[in-house]
């Protein structure tokens, strides 16, 4: 049976090796740049890159992900659902990848591992042992370059930074009119992130009984993805309505906006480990922290915790009267020490997706 597997895969490693040269002799000597966005979401931290790339003409792109249709159609790219449907007769000449899973074996190539985020869930940007297994990382941030070059070594990690942060654009009409908000109350974002153990995930029944009585706000719920699957929840429903009600509006998996998007139009912004909590420092925006403490213990990330505490205000939840929102709204004391935590936290703000090309050409030899 070993005999059998093994020779199935020479053989098709074979095939892509020659089937490649043929394309490469007749049709395009371009070296060719796979991106893999193992999630619709993923795909927003590639798009900065991948629209910068298509303008240049000595590269090829293809990219794979579940859903690909806010990137229409752009030069030099091809877009596959699964990378069952990438064709046989293209080799990548570079992989790249928001999850750590392995490289298909016929491949035969450099592969790059960018995590899709910077929240410092950090026993997961360790990887076990499947971060060794990629030949460079691009790293988001300072925890999370620290821990992989702790796991790796530092000859192939690289300070990379955020490139979904470098394009500032977002539709303010579009989101107003949406969500059917009134332009007139300063926009708050609550993004609650999940966790694959759901008993550190955060009290999310009690931080919304608090601000669904807070009328003066338009406010706009935008969970992670997974926490809409009770599959994925233990069984649990967090979001039993998904249409709003007590002047909270829910941001679905299926929605027209991205949380990013969301906190781009915003002033005020609450989360927990959630890579949003530091986007929007990066941003400057007024943020909150709704205090989990257990989640960044679980990660392995309780010095993160202990500077966010310093920075990011904490509501009392479980006291209707609290002020704390709109006492920080009128005098948010805290914000240059964000903007110094963030500014030591996050690599390369704002230029990030042309410092992605520079690695990849790095790579390449180009």
């Amino acid at each position: 049976m070993l005999s059998v597997l093994s020779f199935s895969k020479g053989k098709k490693q074979f095939l892509n090796n020659l089937l490649n040269r043929l394309y490469k002799l007749f049709i395009s000597k371009k070296p060719l740049v796979l991106f893999e966005a193992c999630a619709p979401f993923h795909l927003e931290h590639f798009k900065n890159v991948i629209l910068k790339l298509s303008n240049q003409d000595n590269f090829l792109i293809a990219v794979i992900s579940p859903d690909t249709r806010s990137m229409g159609k752009l030069n030099n790219v091809c877009f596959y659902t699964t990378i069952d449907d990438f064709p046989l007769y293209k080799k990548a000449d570079v992989f790249i990848s928001t999850e750590l899973r392995l490289m298909p074996f016929w491949f035969n190539c450099p592969s790059v591992f960018f995590g899709h985020g910077m929240g410092p869930k950090l026993n997961y940007q360790a990887g076990g042992g499947l971060l060794q297994k990629f030949d460079y990382i691009l790293s988001p941030c300072r925890p999370t370059y620290d821990v992989q070059i702790n796991s790796t070594s530092k000859e192939k990690v690289y300070p990379l930074g955020m490139p979904i942060l470098d394009d500032l654009s977002f539709r303010e009409e579009h989101i107003y009119s949406h969500f059917n908000l009134d332009k007139n109350k300063p926009l708050m974002i609550y993004a609650p992130s999940w966790c694959n153990n759901i008993s550190k995930v955060s009290d999310i029944k009690l931080i919304t009984s608090l601000l669904q009585d807070k009328s003066q706000f338009n406010i706009i719920i935008s969970p992670h993805p997974s926490l809409f699957n009770p599959e994925r929840c233990k069984g649990e429903v967090f979001f039993p309505s998904q249409d709003g009600s007590h002047n909270l509006n829910i941001n679905t998996p299926d929605s027209d906006f991205t949380t990013l998007e969301l906190v781009k139009a915003s002033t005020l912004v609450i989360s927990d480990i959630s890579s949003i909590l530091f986007e929007a420092m990066a941003l400057n925006k007024i943020v909150f922290f709704d205090g989990n403490k257990a989640l960044y213990e679980y990660c392995e990330a309780l010095e993160i915790y202990d500077e966010v505490v310093k920075v990011c205000p904490i509501p009392i939840w479980g006291n209707i009267d609290d002020q704390t929102i709109e006492q920080t709204l009128k005098n948010d004391e805290h914000a240059s020490d964000r903007a110094h935590f963030i500014n030591h936290y996050l690599f390369n703000n704002g230029n990030a997706s042309n410092v992605f090309i520079k690695q990849i050409s790095e790579i390449l030899k180009l």
